[in-house]
């Protein structure tokens, strides 16, 4: 079973937003856990030694997770984000190989995912939830799934629900490239964090869970970038909350800890200023309302890299890494003395241990370069002075930089809808 999270702090603000009407709009700050995972899972051993089995299954699950969202997106709005040439026509084959819907990539540092609990129906029943703002559907492993991949998880009952609604006409229907699926009926009711509730939220429910989904410690997903993204046609979570009036500001900020540095927190409704150095927030605009896209400027040891410019990248909080188009890659891993391919393949770079680069970014609307602190993910083997990049070349069918958790956990990042804004800061 599970362990419970730690004690959910609400806050109700005097000031608000023009929102909808609605009993005391707030802010949340909503635990993230950080759960140990097997052994074989982990994406880095005991030993520092990288798992390479994990970061394949990794990126594969980011390639379809991309093609669901990509379709999703030209379904909406005409075009795939950042798609064109050769990208274009890889998201097509990728879409024909990973099908429908969405999942989130497992967020790993020292062994360990950040998770967050919501609660669904009347009465409320609890999952251990992935927030990923790299895609937009919210679903859960269903009662009526009887695969092993559903063995320990917890399951939504629709009868056990007085404020169940099934929603005829739609499906959810995740297919990943490694095979793993997840598909099933879809249902509305309500979802609550923190004492916030979605009254009318739709999501899937899953009747079939195989691969890997069974080897997560979370349950499922709650997709939190922009509807058009939805492969459900629906809308997100956080919209919902906002367009019912339950929440302060149109805003949600992560604070992703490293190891037991700090407690990791999911905030609805703003920034939560223990969290951050005031002051210190520069902002950036967002380029496609799909993802959480934005522009961006990349250097090594200070300089930038030479070949590559303004590029396009986008905001995930559900990738592990920071993954980017194969040639970007070589052309990145070209400027830092002593990198080279790693020798098993795979899009992946090494560097000697003793003399890892500095790395920044930097975002239109702020003089700010921020550090990535994380790019060591660890060694090639045991006693190897070789370490491995968290900067990874895989072609996910868009022209953007996935900006991963190796990123993420160094700032505070705050995902404006009122303004279409990302939002960099200092950690405090």
């Amino acid at each position: 079973m599970l362990a419970a999270s730690a004690a959910i702090t609400l806050a109700a603000l005097a000031t608000v937003q023009a929102a909808p009407a609605s009993p005391a709009p707030a802010t949340i700050a909503i635990p993230l856990e950080k759960r140990v995972v097997p052994e074989d899972h982990r994406l880095v051993n005991e030993q520092g030694v990288v798992n390479f089995a994990v970061l394949d299954q990794t990126l594969s699950n980011l390639k379809g997770k991309y093609a669901q969202t990509g379709q999703a997106a030209e379904r909406h709005v005409g075009h795939r984000p950042f798609a064109s040439g050769n990208s274009r026509r890889l998201a097509r084959r990728l879409a024909r190989r990973a099908s429908t819907g969405s999942e989130s990539l497992s967020s790993y540092q020292n062994d360990n995912l950040w998770a967050g609990r919501i609660s669904i129906g009347t009465p409320a029943q609890s999952f251990l939830m992935d927030f990923d703002t790299g895609s937009s559907d919210l679903w859960v492993p269903s009662s009526q799934c009887t695969t092993s991949a559903c063995s320990g998880k917890n399951k939504y009952s629709a009868s056990s629900s007085s404020t169940s609604q099934a929603q005829s006409g739609n499906q959810l229907n995740v297919q990943y490239g490694d095979g793993s699926t997840a598909s099933g009926p879809v249902y509305s009711d309500s979802v609550t964090v923190g004492g916030l509730t979605a009254t009318g939220q739709t999501f899937g429910t899953a009747t079939t869970l195989t691969g890997n989904f069974g080897s997560s410690p979370s349950d499922g997903l709650v997709g939190m970038a922009y509807p058009a993204l939805s492969q459900l046609g629906v809308s997100p979570f956080f919209n919902t909350l906002w367009s019912e009036g339950h929440v302060a500001r149109d805003v949600f900020s992560f604070r992703l800890a490293a190891g037991n540095s700090a407690p990791s927190e999911l905030y609805l409704g703003g920034l939560n200023s223990n969290k951050y150095v005031a002051g210190t927030t520069g902002y950036t605009p967002v380029i496609s309302q799909t993802y959480w896209a934005i522009n961006t400027n990349v250097q090594v040891n200070g300089q930038s890299v030479s070949g590559l410019g303004t590029l396009n990248a986008i905001a995930d909080t559900g990738t592990t890494l920071i993954v980017v188009p194969t040639s970007d890659a070589q052309t990145f891993w070209s400027s830092v003395p002593g990198a080279a391919p790693y020798s098993g393949g795979g899009g992946y770079y090494t560097f000697p241990c003793n003399s890892a680069p500095s790395v920044t970014f930097q975002f239109p609307g702020s003089s700010t370069k921020w550090p990535v602190p994380y790019l060591n993910l660890g060694t090639v083997s045991y006693g190897s002075n070789q370490c491995v990049g968290a900067i990874v070349g895989q072609d996910s069918g868009l022209n953007a930089w996935i900006l991963g958790d190796s990123f993420l956990k160094g700032v505070y990042s705050t995902f404006d809808f009122a303004n279409n804004r990302v939002g960099f800061s200092k950690l405090a």
